[in-house]
């Protein structure tokens, strides 16, 4: 398995382990201020995010004879590596002093910053990331000799990564951060699909990340109409 390959299977792997899978578990008993979530969040979580999106990008620009702009896509890559970092940060910090103060009028700033703000610059950046990697796949065409056992742990990894990458934007009532770049992502398949004829499924943690993606947003759009609002996902532990 290639180096490109072996990280895109880490990123959605990571991601799940330790962003969605604390949030599902039953409580465990925590004195401190500081969930176990959050403190995996922040400890964990945030600098192995930056190391393997970093370490993706690097072993893109290796690849050789790119002809992209390079200065627009590094500047791309690094504003949602930045934007994601600024979004953890907020949420950490909100989240520990929710923890503390529970008056009303604090509360309401708290949530605003925590849920409206933090989340999407969590995920947005990741959405954008992975739009990004698809762009840089279909052009260069990366990784078209995988072994099936690599193609199965990408594809898991890609569709945990679309799965939770939709899921946590909905906490906060912010769906509009899936629907926004699912939409892209769907406008970016049939333009690469139908005019340069090149097929995103050479990659699976691409190609899965975006199908699940879109499975979400339609999924979502129908929630919706029916229920009028979503639950939120914390909401399952009450």
């Amino acid at each position: 398995m290639k180096k490109i390959s072996i990280y895109l299977s880490l990123l959605g792997i990571i991601f799940f382990c330790l962003d969605l899978v604390p949030v599902i578990l039953p409580a465990i008993p925590n004195n401190s201020l500081v969930s176990l979530n959050n403190s995996l969040e922040i400890i964990l979580l945030a600098p192995l995010m930056v190391i393997i999106t970093y370490k993706i990008y690097k072993s893109f620009i290796n690849t050789g004879n790119l002809d992209v702009n390079m200065r627009n896509l590094k500047f791309s890559f690094f504003s949602s590596v930045y934007a994601y970092i600024v979004g953890a940060t907020m949420h950490f910090t909100a989240n520990s002093i929710h923890a503390v103060y529970q008056e009303i009028e604090s509360t309401n700033l708290i949530y605003i910053y925590d849920e409206y703000i933090s989340h999407p610059l969590i995920f947005g950046p990741i959405f954008l990331i992975l739009i990004i990697s698809c762009l840089i796949q279909v052009k260069f065409s990366l990784d078209e000799n995988i072994l099936k056992s690599s193609k199965i742990i990408l594809g898991v990894s890609g569709g945990l990564l679309g799965f939770n990458l939709s899921l946590g934007s909905i906490e906060g009532q912010c769906p509009w951060v899936s629907w926004i770049f699912s939409i892209i992502l769907i406008i970016l398949c049939i333009y690469y699909n139908r005019k340069q004829k090149k097929k995103l499924a050479k990659n699976p943690a691409i190609y899965y990340g975006i199908i699940v993606s879109i499975i979400t947003l339609i999924f979502l759009i129908i929630y919706l109409l029916i229920f009028g609002s979503y639950i939120q996902p914390s909401e399952f532990l009450l």
